[in-house]
């Protein structure tokens, strides 16, 4: 089944297809930037794949970021959307500099939202004690968080938002494209090296 498939199959995606009704669902009084992510994978011996969306509320800019880590497990794809969204967001490209320097002006932060179908990225999220693995990348989450971002989590079911059900297959996507890196990496490298074996792993660049 695609992507478009899912979405057509799925009514209560289809019900929460517009930020009014995500705000709604979550009862979210104040926000100034949403971000839905999803990851896609299982443990060490394996790639995994993560994709994001941020909705900034004031420019109305609708960024997606995605991409892939070999070896990566399932928690680290539900970790990476949300720390590569916010990289973005608070970089010079993004919105969020500016956003978060009039917020300082007014002694405020800068509410972020951040929607996952994840219950322990959540529970980690809300409750820091409970973080027993991942440190360091949570480490870089609660640096947004000292820099003016008040991030709040939100657990929501899988494919109840139309963007969910988005970054959920481009996570999926993502970990898949890994598999073809290394054999078309050494495809091109045997111009250079003509005598690599047709099964080479790292060791025959490393002897």
């Amino acid at each position: 089944m695609d992507l478009q498939e899912k979405i057509h199959n799925n009514k209560d995606a289809l019900t929460l297809a517009s930020v009014n009704s995500i705000i709604e669902h979550l009862n979210i009084t104040e926000w100034d930037a949403l971000i839905i992510g999803d990851g896609s994978g299982s443990n060490w011996q394996n790639s995994c794949g993560w994709a994001a969306v941020i909705v900034d509320r004031y420019s109305g800019v609708r960024k997606l970021s995605y991409g892939a880590a070999v070896p990566g497990t399932l928690m680290i794809s539900e970790l990476l959307p949300y720390l590569f969204a916010l990289n973005w967001y608070s970089s010079k490209d993004g919105p969020g500099p500016a956003q978060l320097q009039e917020k300082h002006a007014k002694g405020k932060n800068l509410n972020i939202h951040v929607i996952s179908d994840n219950e322990i990225i959540v529970n980690c999220g809300k409750h820091p004690v409970s973080r027993k693995a991942h440190k360091a990348l949570w480490a870089s989450m609660d640096f947004f968080a000292n820099q003016g971002y008040a991030i709040k989590y939100h657990h929501v079911k899988r494919n109840v938002i139309r963007l969910n059900v988005l970054v959920d297959e481009v996570a999926r996507q993502s970990r898949l494209d890994t598999q073809n890196i290394w054999s078309e990496a050494c495809t091109a490298l045997r111009k250079k090296y003509p005598n690599l074996p047709i099964n080479a792993t790292v060791y025959d660049f490393s002897q």
